[in-house]
């Protein structure tokens, strides 16, 4: 015998919008869904009545920008490190752009968690 979900959820509620705020909810709902694991407009609308509150966090640098760096840099790094398993060394040149790969790597990641901690603290006062 299977549950229903009339059998889990008994009681129904209808609910009407204009059209520009039916607009408003569906582009919250496409904002959030994937994020929040929200299948269906349902769940969002359930999950919004019993908690009351939306925080949506836009992150102003665009991850993908930094994708041909962070490639460039691990080939380097990748090289290097083929090198060195090869012939048991590296030179101080190799060691050197080596560092100088992982400090831009942090910058880069440093950059994203700055910009993602601005937006969660301005978006959230």
């Amino acid at each position: 015998m299977s549950t229903h979900r009339t059998d889990v959820r008994p009681v129904r509620k209808e609910i009407t919008f204009s059209h520009d705020e039916w607009e408003q909810s569906r582009e919250l709902y496409n904002l959030v869904k994937g994020g929040r694991g929200y299948a269906t407009y349902m769940k969002f609308a359930r999950d919004m009545l019993m908690h009351g509150s939306v925080h949506t966090v836009r992150v102003t640098t665009d991850p993908a920008t930094f994708r041909p760096d962070i490639a460039r840099i691990g080939n380097n790094i990748n090289q290097i490190a083929h090198t060195a398993n090869a012939t048991g060394a590296i030179t101080d040149e190799q060691a050197a752009e080596l560092i100088e790969g992982m400090d831009r790597i942090r910058a880069i990641l440093l950059d994203l968690h700055h910009d993602y901690t601005q937006a969660v603290t301005e978006g959230w006062h």
